[in-house]
Protein backbone atom coordinates (compact mmCIF):
# COMPACT_ATOMS: atom_id res chain seq x y z
CA UNK A 1 0.00 0.00 0.00
CA UNK A 2 1.42 3.55 -0.70
CA UNK A 3 2.65 5.56 2.27
CA UNK A 4 0.08 9.07 2.04
CA UNK A 5 2.74 11.52 1.83
CA UNK A 6 0.26 14.67 1.99
CA UNK A 7 -0.86 13.92 5.70
CA UNK A 8 0.64 13.43 9.42
CA UNK A 9 0.20 12.82 12.57
CA UNK A 10 1.50 16.15 14.57
CA UNK A 11 0.10 16.14 18.90
CA UNK A 12 -2.46 13.80 18.00
CA UNK A 13 -3.97 15.61 15.46
CA UNK A 14 -4.12 14.89 12.14
CA UNK A 15 -2.07 17.58 9.62
CA UNK A 16 -2.37 18.15 5.74
CA UNK A 17 -1.13 20.26 3.26
CA UNK A 18 2.46 19.89 1.41
CA UNK A 19 4.09 20.41 4.28
CA UNK A 20 1.91 18.95 6.86
CA UNK A 21 1.47 22.23 8.95
CA UNK A 22 -2.54 22.45 8.15
CA UNK A 23 -5.47 21.05 10.11
CA UNK A 24 -8.04 19.78 8.09
CA UNK A 25 -10.02 23.19 7.98
CA UNK A 26 -7.00 24.93 7.13
CA UNK A 27 -6.00 22.59 4.21
CA UNK A 28 -10.13 22.73 2.78
CA UNK A 29 -10.05 26.23 2.80
CA UNK A 30 -7.02 26.59 0.90
CA UNK A 31 -8.24 24.17 -1.90
CA UNK A 32 -11.65 26.30 -2.35
CA UNK A 33 -9.81 29.52 -2.07
CA UNK A 34 -7.56 28.16 -5.40
CA UNK A 35 -8.45 29.49 -8.40
CA UNK A 36 -9.99 27.43 -10.93
CA UNK A 37 -10.01 26.85 -14.72
CA UNK A 38 -14.06 26.86 -15.30
CA UNK A 39 -15.69 25.57 -18.75
CA UNK A 40 -18.61 27.37 -18.99
CA UNK A 41 -21.54 25.45 -21.54
CA UNK A 42 -25.28 25.23 -21.61
CA UNK A 43 -28.28 25.62 -23.48
CA UNK A 44 -28.26 27.42 -27.29
CA UNK A 45 -31.18 27.82 -26.35
CA UNK A 46 -31.19 29.70 -23.08
CA UNK A 47 -33.43 32.29 -21.50
CA UNK A 48 -31.91 35.45 -19.95
CA UNK A 49 -33.88 34.44 -17.09
CA UNK A 50 -32.69 30.80 -16.72
CA UNK A 51 -29.38 32.26 -17.14
CA UNK A 52 -30.34 34.64 -14.21
CA UNK A 53 -31.10 32.25 -12.05
CA UNK A 54 -28.85 29.33 -12.75
CA UNK A 55 -25.72 31.08 -13.80
CA UNK A 56 -25.34 34.44 -12.21
CA UNK A 57 -24.59 32.89 -7.88
CA UNK A 58 -21.63 30.39 -9.66
CA UNK A 59 -20.21 33.03 -12.02
CA UNK A 60 -20.20 35.89 -9.09
CA UNK A 61 -18.63 32.92 -6.67
CA UNK A 62 -15.96 32.03 -9.01
CA UNK A 63 -14.97 35.47 -10.39
CA UNK A 64 -14.48 36.45 -6.91
CA UNK A 65 -12.32 33.73 -6.28
CA UNK A 66 -10.44 34.81 -9.75
CA UNK A 67 -10.74 32.11 -12.06
CA UNK A 68 -10.58 31.96 -15.10
CA UNK A 69 -12.57 31.03 -17.73
CA UNK A 70 -12.89 29.19 -21.19
CA UNK A 71 -16.00 28.69 -23.78
CA UNK A 72 -17.22 28.06 -26.80
CA UNK A 73 -17.40 30.61 -29.58
CA UNK A 74 -20.72 29.91 -30.46
CA UNK A 75 -22.51 32.94 -31.24
CA UNK A 76 -25.71 31.88 -29.32
CA UNK A 77 -27.37 31.12 -25.98
CA UNK A 78 -25.17 31.00 -22.31
CA UNK A 79 -21.36 31.93 -23.98
CA UNK A 80 -23.06 35.23 -25.39
CA UNK A 81 -24.69 35.55 -22.09
CA UNK A 82 -21.59 34.51 -19.98
CA UNK A 83 -19.11 36.54 -22.08
CA UNK A 84 -21.22 40.19 -21.37
CA UNK A 85 -21.85 39.08 -17.99
CA UNK A 86 -18.42 38.49 -17.49
CA UNK A 87 -17.57 41.65 -19.22
CA UNK A 88 -20.04 43.97 -17.04
CA UNK A 89 -18.29 42.49 -13.99
CA UNK A 90 -14.92 43.92 -14.94
CA UNK A 91 -13.16 40.25 -15.76
CA UNK A 92 -9.79 41.05 -17.06
CA UNK A 93 -9.64 39.76 -20.73
CA UNK A 94 -6.90 37.75 -19.98
CA UNK A 95 -8.81 35.50 -17.61
CA UNK A 96 -11.07 34.48 -20.62
CA UNK A 97 -10.45 32.39 -23.21
CA UNK A 98 -12.54 31.68 -25.97
CA UNK A 99 -11.96 28.13 -28.30
CA UNK A 100 -12.94 28.62 -32.08
CA UNK A 101 -13.37 25.36 -34.87
CA UNK A 102 -11.68 25.22 -37.86
CA UNK A 103 -12.31 22.51 -40.12
CA UNK A 104 -10.05 19.83 -40.76
CA UNK A 105 -10.24 20.88 -44.42
CA UNK A 106 -9.54 24.03 -44.17
CA UNK A 107 -6.50 23.47 -41.29
CA UNK A 108 -3.77 25.31 -43.06
CA UNK A 109 -6.26 28.78 -43.61
CA UNK A 110 -5.73 31.64 -41.42
CA UNK A 111 -8.21 32.90 -39.25
CA UNK A 112 -9.42 36.32 -38.57
CA UNK A 113 -9.58 36.89 -34.50
CA UNK A 114 -12.92 38.19 -33.97
CA UNK A 115 -12.70 38.15 -30.65
CA UNK A 116 -9.93 41.10 -30.02
CA UNK A 117 -8.53 41.48 -26.04
CA UNK A 118 -9.75 38.07 -25.52
CA UNK A 119 -7.63 34.73 -25.36
CA UNK A 120 -8.56 32.39 -28.52
CA UNK A 121 -7.47 28.79 -29.43
CA UNK A 122 -8.74 27.22 -32.18
CA UNK A 123 -9.30 23.29 -32.20
CA UNK A 124 -8.76 21.97 -35.90
CA UNK A 125 -12.02 19.89 -36.14
CA UNK A 126 -15.78 19.39 -35.08
CA UNK A 127 -17.70 20.56 -32.47
CA UNK A 128 -17.20 16.98 -30.36
CA UNK A 129 -13.56 17.57 -30.71
CA UNK A 130 -14.01 21.50 -29.51
CA UNK A 131 -16.14 20.63 -26.13
CA UNK A 132 -13.52 17.64 -25.72
CA UNK A 133 -10.68 20.23 -25.87
CA UNK A 134 -12.64 22.62 -23.15
CA UNK A 135 -13.24 20.14 -20.63
CA UNK A 136 -9.88 18.89 -21.12
CA UNK A 137 -8.38 22.01 -20.27
CA UNK A 138 -10.84 22.92 -17.69
CA UNK A 139 -10.36 21.96 -13.78
CA UNK A 140 -15.02 22.70 -13.53
CA UNK A 141 -18.05 23.63 -15.17
CA UNK A 142 -20.22 26.03 -15.14
CA UNK A 143 -23.72 24.53 -16.46
CA UNK A 144 -27.02 23.60 -15.66
CA UNK A 145 -28.78 21.00 -16.99
CA UNK A 146 -32.83 21.34 -17.43
CA UNK A 147 -35.32 19.03 -15.85
CA UNK A 148 -34.95 16.08 -18.01
CA UNK A 149 -31.33 15.98 -18.80
CA UNK A 150 -30.98 16.21 -14.83
CA UNK A 151 -31.21 12.45 -14.36
CA UNK A 152 -28.90 11.36 -16.88
CA UNK A 153 -26.76 9.32 -14.71
CA UNK A 154 -29.43 7.60 -12.44
CA UNK A 155 -29.11 4.06 -12.51
CA UNK A 156 -25.74 4.05 -14.29
CA UNK A 157 -22.75 1.97 -12.96
CA UNK A 158 -19.18 3.66 -13.44
CA UNK A 159 -18.61 1.81 -16.69
CA UNK A 160 -21.94 3.04 -17.77
CA UNK A 161 -20.91 6.89 -17.31
CA UNK A 162 -17.72 6.11 -19.17
CA UNK A 163 -19.19 4.16 -22.21
CA UNK A 164 -22.14 5.87 -22.77
CA UNK A 165 -22.39 8.94 -25.45
CA UNK A 166 -25.12 11.37 -25.81
CA UNK A 167 -25.69 13.89 -28.58
CA UNK A 168 -23.23 17.45 -28.43
CA UNK A 169 -24.33 19.54 -25.39
CA UNK A 170 -24.60 20.20 -22.11
CA UNK A 171 -25.65 16.68 -21.17
CA UNK A 172 -22.44 15.18 -22.40
CA UNK A 173 -20.17 17.83 -21.35
CA UNK A 174 -21.70 16.93 -17.81
CA UNK A 175 -20.81 13.15 -18.46
CA UNK A 176 -17.55 14.40 -20.02
CA UNK A 177 -16.09 16.07 -16.67
CA UNK A 178 -18.16 12.57 -14.57
CA UNK A 179 -15.99 10.65 -16.67
CA UNK A 180 -13.12 12.29 -15.94
CA UNK A 181 -13.71 12.37 -12.24
CA UNK A 182 -14.27 8.31 -12.30
CA UNK A 183 -10.98 7.59 -14.54
CA UNK A 184 -8.85 9.89 -11.98
CA UNK A 185 -10.42 7.60 -8.71
CA UNK A 186 -9.85 4.51 -10.87
CA UNK A 187 -5.97 5.36 -11.07
CA UNK A 188 -6.24 6.58 -7.67
CA UNK A 189 -7.28 3.04 -6.75
CA UNK A 190 -5.07 1.29 -8.72
CA UNK A 191 -2.21 2.64 -7.30
CA UNK A 192 -3.15 1.80 -3.34
CA UNK A 193 -4.16 -1.74 -4.23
Amino acid sequence: MRKQTNDIEAQGERRYGANGDLTLEEFQHEIDSRPRTQFISGYRDLTETDFAQHYHNKLDRTITRGDSFIMANSGTGVEVMALAYLKRANVSPERITIYSLQPVAEADSQETDTLTGYRTKTIVGGTADRDIALTKDSDCDILWLRGEDEGWSKGMSATGVLNVSFELGPKENARRRSAIGIERIMAWYDDIV
